[in-house]
């Protein structure tokens, strides 16, 4: 009980912590023309894990434009480079547009992505950023 409402608290701050007018960077096209965006503002919780989120946008088939998106939030540990999904919203539209449809908390366990997928990819340009992004402040 106590860890399912720790990852809901957490959930629930990352909900609100998502900015709707984030630069989200294209990392993948598909082949059916849907696309990933990632929300690169990481932040630092208390255990050194990095916050972040992706945006996945679907495309609808029968109209061949973007109808539904779905924000994944993850928890990411640079130095042992690994990554775990902690939740979802699915939302209506398109680009964080439209009205959450639900919210799913993931139980999911803390994993290192195999070198050139796409959770390592997003996952070393979060932890770059980051980085890069405290040095900036530091001087």
């Amino acid at each position: 009980m106590k860890h399912t409402l720790k990852t809901l608290v957490v959930t629930i701050a990352l909900l609100f912590s998502t900015p709707a007018w984030a630069e989200w960077e294209i990392t993948l096209e598909g082949k059916e023309g849907e696309t990933i965006h990632v929300g690169y503002e990481p932040t630092l919780n208390e255990n050194g894990n990095i916050l972040y989120y992706v945006l996945y946008e679907f495309i609808d088939k029968d109209t061949g434009s973007k109808s539904f998106s779905e924000v994944l939030y993850y928890k990411g540990h640079c130095h042992s480079f690994a990554t775990q999904a902690v939740g979802s919203t699915p939302l209506s539209h398109h680009k964080i547009n439209g009205e959450i449809r639900y919210l799913t908390i993931y139980e999911s366990l803390l994993f290192r992505p195999k070198p050139k997928s796409l959770e390592a990819i997003i996952l070393r340009e979060v932890c770059d950023k980051f980085y890069k992004k405290r040095e900036n402040i530091k001087e």
